[in-house]
Order: C-alpha cells, then structure tokens, then sequence
C-alpha cells in the first residue's frame, strides 16, 4: 500500500486538556511490521472519539491483528458484531493508527492471542444497549475524579443495577474480548487491567470480573504498556514519508469547532 492519503483529512475532534496522558509511540512502522496477536488502536472525527474525549481518553476502537489468507486483517467487535477486515482497509478509514506489540513469553499460552481473541468471540454477538453505552461512558467519565467513600459506594451499587440488567453479560463493547484475553495473557506477567480505578492514579486489581465489562480502549492500553513496545502507522493523517513534522509523542490539540 502507498505511503500517501488519497483523501484531505478534516480534523474535527481534539483532545481535551483533562486527558489522561499514555506512553505514547515515539516511531513510525510499515503495516508490514504488524504482527499477529499485535493490539491495534484507532481515532477518527465523530461522535465516538467526542466521547472518548469527555472520558479523558485517547482512542475511540480497539482490535486485534490476525493473518487471513497471508494478509494482516484486524479482527474487532462492532456494532454489527465480530468483524473483520484488511488492515490497509482500516489505514485507510482511520485518521490515526497505532500499534503495541507484546513480546513472546515461554510461559505464554500455547494458543496465541490473536486465536484466543478470535476464540472468545463467539459470544458476545452484539454491541451493548444504548442506555448501557450511556452508563459505561459515565462510568468512564467519573473515573476523572477522586471520589470519596460514600460516594465510591453508591457509584459501585449504581454499576451493579447496570451489570444485572437482563442480557448485559451478553452484549460488549471492542475492548471487551479484547480485555478478557488481555488480563490473562502470562502468569509470570500479571497484567493489571483496571477498568475501575481513578485513570490518573495508580492502577490496581480488582477482584470483581464484572469491571471488566467497564473497560475501554484505554484501559487496555494502560495494561500493556509495561510489557509491549509502540508504533504508529498513521498519525493525525500522516504517513511516514510525509514531508509534515508532526511530535509523534503527543495527540492533536485543537478548539473545538
């Protein structure tokens, strides 16, 4: 695939002054250079990424990459259920991409990541209600804060009535069966995915699996950084060889039209 966007890229997201910072990529790579079980990461103007902004995030989807007939595809979950598509598809649609590539570990399951990913998702088949998106982006949204005991409490209280609606357990969002595999990748790695805690502070196990069902984009992100190394394949709309300077370390910061 040519380095080069066929389309002008209309920027009409930015990223707040709340967001919460990562490690981000400080490199561009190939599409060549993914692998599969690779972690890929998008953003795009709409209305997703607005809302991945008031949340204090970075990405608005997250998938995994695989091989299909020789070809790097990613596999995801979508509104329309497990879906998968050329990854020269997904550069193409999305203004940035990124990419964490997590070592090899003997102790590793056998099953790689990408197959175990694929494996889990037979179930869920769809995306959660819109009610639930609401709950879960407030959730998201209130881990910006610091909250007290009470408080905490009646926030855990509110997210079990969400948890026990009838069907909830089978529906998920892109990142749930992506955070399931994630957070049992290696027992001499523990992976500490927190779906729960305040974003900008130290990040902890919780014993409940039912958080899980709360974790976005972000969080999975958080969880590999200790162990996986990043790249970008398109950042902000420009390719490698692009003749445009761009800090590759920081997301686009811009007023909001």
């Amino acid at each position: 695939m040519p380095w080069t966007s066929k389309r002008d890229v209309q920027f009409q997201h930015a990223d707040p002054p709340w967001r919460v910072p990562h490690q981000l990529p400080t490199s561009f790579e190939p599409p060549e250079s993914v692998r599969p079980g690779d972690i890929i990461y998008l953003r795009r103007p709409r209305k997703f990424q607005r809302v991945a902004s008031l949340m204090g995030d970075t990405w608005r989807h997250v998938g995994v990459a695989t091989i299909v007939h020789g070809d790097t595809w990613m596999v995801e979950m979508n509104p329309f259920g497990f879906y998968g598509r050329p990854l020269s598809a997904v550069i193409d649609m999305y203004d940035t991409v990124a990419v964490q590539h997590i070592a090899h570990c003997q102790h590793a399951s056998e099953v790689p990541l990408d197959l175990r990913i694929i494996a889990d998702m037979r179930q869920p088949t769809a995306f959660h209600t819109k009610p639930e998106m609401v709950a879960i982006g407030i959730f998201g949204w209130l881990r910006l804060f610091h909250l007290g005991p009470r408080r905490e409490n009646l926030r855990q209280r509110l997210w079990n009535l969400v948890v026990n609606r009838e069907g909830f357990k089978s529906r998920a969002v892109c990142s749930t069966p992506v955070a399931r595999a994630v957070k049992n990748l290696c027992r001499c790695h523990p992976i500490v995915l927190d779906a729960w805690s305040y974003k900008r502070g130290a990040q902890r196990q919780h014993p409940f699996e039912d958080h899980l069902y709360a974790a976005v984009p972000d969080d999975v992100w958080r969880a590999l950084e200790p162990l996986a190394t990043s790249f970008w394949l398109k950042k902000d709309g420009v390719f490698p060889n692009s003749d445009d300077v761009i800090d590759l370390t920081k997301s686009r910061k811009e007023a909001t039209p």
